[in-house]
């Protein structure tokens, strides 16, 4: 039962962290990128171009576009990289109100240290395909 919820649990965490890094990731682009790419020089047309680019082979060249130099491509690629670790941060935020609910819930958690004993459940077999004696 323990490992259901277990595992019940890690998905929805999982589902709810991915969502928010994509959510945020997107947001932070389309907002992040265009603005470095504006001030650096770069018409809205190339700029399109360079952010799909970006997004799909960050570590292509991409001074084949229209309008892009080497320092443009540089800025772009920084600020598409400013703008993942700012979403990283919300995600570090949503992660760390999770875990303040699990730390009070698990002030109700029964105690099972009276269930615990020294003994395995299943054997352990030797490299020879022996049951090893208990210690």
């Amino acid at each position: 039962m323990s490992v259901t919820l277990h595992t019940a649990c890690v998905l929805i965490a999982s589902s709810i962290f991915s969502a928010v890094l994509t959510i945020r990731t997107t947001k932070n682009v389309s907002t992040q990128v265009p603005a470095a790419l504006a001030s650096s020089g770069l018409n809205a047309t190339s700029m399109t171009e360079l952010i799909s680019g970006i997004a799909g082979n960050p570590a292509g060249d991409f001074t084949s576009i229209p309008g892009v130099t080497s320092a443009i491509a540089k800025t772009a690629l920084r600020a598409y990289q400013n703008a993942s670790a700012d979403a990283y941060g919300t995600v570090f935020l949503s992660t760390l109100s999770f875990s303040i609910i699990s730390i009070i819930i698990s002030f109700w958690a029964r105690n099972v240290n009276d269930k615990l004993t020294k003994d395995l459940t299943t054997p352990i077999y030797t490299r020879r395909g022996e049951i090893e004696e208990k210690v």
